[in-house]
């Protein structure tokens, strides 16, 4: 397109009607104000120079088309003290301008401003670098943006942990933020990634790191009512404020053209949801609901007459007008039985009739019980007895009284421990504990049940003795000869009326540990009550010692010097001051030490003692006892403290 000079313009300007007429377009023309302006893309601005060792000199702007006539006076350079401009070159879309002047690092802003164009964004910042023959000056801190997760509408916050004093400026998609982008704060009212650069005269900025804005969630929204029929209205119902909504109703998946208000009226069956929506929030669809079609209820009420067991007759009472009624009969559990205004049942359970007729929701009576006639005596009951008394193991018998009339009945016995079936017949041997009743039935009859007893485990009778020795490494036996009875038996060995860990068979052995207490067991029989225990044994006695049948030595030391003597010498004097040390030679299954006949929490092959923890003048005993192969070995030491 050719491009037109002042005076040209002027000339033509009394053929503008016209030329519009064609088509023909000036452009151009300066001063006249009858040029639209071009907009133009600020896209990128870039700067030489390396942060610590080189000076930039020259900077790089990149636009979307060619700018004609840009020169160095059409661009503004602030932010960065000193600063001056060159010469511009480059015939577009990329330019590069020379700079000079400066004297320190830092954020420069570069704004564009030509007649007969736009530029959009009218500025863009870069970080321009200077180097004197030592470091440039870096901002310390960090800078970032609280929350680090945001939506529309969400206050955003500046923050920089530096000691340097700081603006900022927001930048939204690359591009800074004109209106409002220098403050601490921002509100951002679009979607899109945001970031914050914080600079100080001086020195060079830091941008942080991105936070991504999201659309705001609008609150859930429901439809009312749950269980519309066609020509019901629907309403949308939500708690969103101070927001324009619009609303969106669809049926069946498809979006109903026009129905954008908050209430619709259904006139067509169907699945019907609603959706929400406002700017920069995300939209919110309801749960669905459906809509059937309307169909008028019987208006008459419905019934049943008639008696109600089996073999008589059943008859339908339906108050209502309309025509073509038809009736359908049900036994729960079961299904459809018949058709009719009467109704016959032949079985016991629990009848329904149903109304229908063409055009009309169908109506349902109340339930009837059909029962089965009772048993000729509303008196009599069947019982239970038994002979030998009601416990385990023996004879539980069915006994039932008949009228004259059952004479003839065949009469069937269902035995029951609580809820389950357990046996049959007229007689019953219980095998557990527990409570039982009879239930007699017989063909066309309801069944009758007895009261509930309860059967018990027999008391266990007779006596439990204990034979043996009560003396560590013996073993007691648990006689129950004189226990009555029959069934397995349990054994729990008891010490001093506390049960044993573990033993629980018909024998015990007697453990060093059980010395000096008091021995008993308890017994309990299968199908019995109850439990026998027996009297108790003891004190356990220690072992018999066999003196000098134990080797070792005995170390007698007054913490200066000491002296040894063998384990047999079985009797010495000990100072107060002094201790000792008793040793058993060769190896054993096991040792238990005892002191004047009280048996130490001590283990091993060795025994010290102080002498300053007995009583002066008087005679001490140690007995030690040790065990190879099942077999016990003792030796005797008796020691007197004096001086």
């Amino acid at each position: 397109m050719k491009t037109a000079s002042r005076k040209q313009c002027f000339r033509l300007l009394g053929f503008i009607a016209f030329l519009a007429i064609i088509g023909f377009t000036i452009t151009g023309c300066p001063g006249t104000g009858r040029n639209n302006p071009t907009t133009v893309n600020f896209t990128e601005l870039t700067a030489d120079g390396v942060s610590g060792s080189v000076t930039t000199t020259q900077l790089t702007l990149t636009f979307s088309n060619v700018v004609s006539g840009l020169n160095a006076n059409d661009i503004t350079l602030t932010g960065v003290s000193g600063v001056s401009k060159g010469t511009l070159s480059g015939s577009g879309p990329v330019y590069t301008l020379q700079i000079s002047g400066f004297t320190a690092a830092g954020e420069l802003t570069v704004t564009v401003s030509k007649n007969g164009f736009v530029f959009s964004p009218s500025f863009r910042e870069v970080n321009i670098h200077y180097f004197s023959g030592g470091m440039p000056s870096t901002l310390q801190g960090t800078v970032y943006i609280t929350p680090n997760q945001a939506a529309v509408n969400q206050t955003l916050t500046a923050n920089y942990d530096g000691p340097e004093p700081v603006a900022y400026q927001w930048i939204k998609d690359g591009v800074p933020i004109s209106t409002g982008g220098n403050n601490t704060t921002y509100v951002p009212t679009q979607t899109g990634s945001y970031t914050v650069r914080a600079s100080a005269e001086g020195f060079i900025s830091k941008e942080s790191s991105p936070v991504t804005v999201t659309p705001a969630v609008l609150p859930n929204v429901h439809i009312t009512p749950t269980s519309p029929v066609t020509g019901d209205t629907l309403t949308a119902n939500h708690d969103a404020t101070s927001v324009d909504i619009t609303y969106q109703w669809s049926k069946d998946g498809v979006i109903i053209s026009g129905a954008n208000n908050s209430t619709y009226q259904a006139n067509e069956a169907g699945v019907y949801r609603v959706t929400i929506s406002a700017v920069n929030f995300m939209s919110s669809t309801s749960d669905p609901v459906t809509v059937i079609v309307f169909v008028p209820s019987l208006a008459g009420n419905l019934s049943i007459t008639g008696t109600t067991t089996i073999n008589n007759q059943l008859n339908i009472n339906y108050t209502g007008t309309e025509s073509g009624v038809t009736y359908e009969w049900f036994r729960l559990g079961i299904g459809s039985v018949g058709t009719g205004l009467s109704y016959t049942p032949t079985v016991a359970g629990t009848y329904f009739v149903t109304a229908s007729a063409p055009g009309y929701e169908s109506k349902t009576s109340a339930n009837v019980v059909v029962t089965n006639p009772e048993l000729s005596s509303f008196i009599n009951y069947p019982s239970i007895t038994s002979t030998d008394g009601l416990f385990v193991n023996t004879t539980l018998n069915a006994v039932y009284t008949r009228a004259a009339s059952e004479s003839s009945l065949i009469i069937s016995y269902t035995w029951f421990r609580l809820d389950t079936q357990v046996g049959t017949g007229s007689s019953f041997i219980p095998t557990e504990a527990g409570d039982y009743s009879v239930t007699i039935t017989a063909p066309g009859y309801n069944s009758k049940s007895s009261s509930t007893v309860t059967i018990a485990n027999a008391s266990l009778p007779g006596a439990v003795l204990i034979t043996g020795t009560a003396q560590v490494g013996n073993t007691l036996l648990a006689n129950t000869q004189n226990l009555v009875g029959s069934g397995a038996i349990s054994y729990l060995w008891q010490l001093n009326g506390t049960p044993i860990s573990g033993a629980t068979s018909a024998s015990y052995t007697i453990q060093a540990a059980d010395q000096g207490q008091f021995l008993s067991v308890t017994v309990t029989r299968a199908n019995n009550s109850g439990s026998v225990t027996s009297a108790q044994v003891g004190p356990v006695q220690a072992p018999a010692a066999e003196t000098g049948s134990v080797d070792g030595t005995v170390v007698i030391s007054d913490g200066i010097t000491s002296h040894t003597v063998p384990i047999s010498e079985s009797s010495f004097g000990l100072s107060p001051y002094s201790s000792i040390n008793v040793t058993v030679s060769g190896s054993y299954d096991s040792y238990y030490w005892f002191v004047n006949n009280s048996l130490l929490n001590n283990v091993s092959s060795s025994l010290w003692l102080n002498g300053s923890d007995y009583e002066y003048g008087d005679h001490h005993r140690i007995l030690v006892i040790v065990y190879r192969n099942g077999v016990p070995y003792s030796v005797e030491i008796n020691f007197t403290v004096s001086n």
